[in-house]
């Protein structure tokens, strides 16, 4: 999301076929939502599976998805803007609304 966001909204230009040209000062009004401890330590769950699988050379495809779905939430995505962003989200509009950042 965060990469939708710079190269549509914040980026200023682009960088070769798939780069985008970040500065600072794009990013003084960028929203970033607070979070409260709970959802702090799913987070950083997640990102602890992630860092370990990948240590092992294991897949991490559904970590990350889980990562990406609570980003959306935590920015109050609807299902329609979330298929914007990522046109190949395997959820379903049903699993998506009802899918909770604990």
């Amino acid at each position: 999301m965060f990469f939708f966001a710079i190269k549509n909204f914040y980026g200023g230009g682009s960088l070769g076929i798939s780069g985008v040209r970040m500065k600072h000062t794009f990013f003084n009004n960028f929203s970033v939502p607070k979070v409260n401890n709970d959802i702090k330590k799913t987070f950083e769950a997640t990102t602890t599976q992630i860092i370990n699988k990948k240590e092992q050379d294991e897949d991490t495809s559904t970590e990350e998805q889980q990562i990406d779905i609570m980003v959306y939430k935590l920015y109050d995505l609807i299902y329609d803007e979330v298929k914007l962003i990522d046109p190949e989200f395997p959820l379903s509009k049903e699993a998506y609304e009802k899918f909770m950042v604990e």
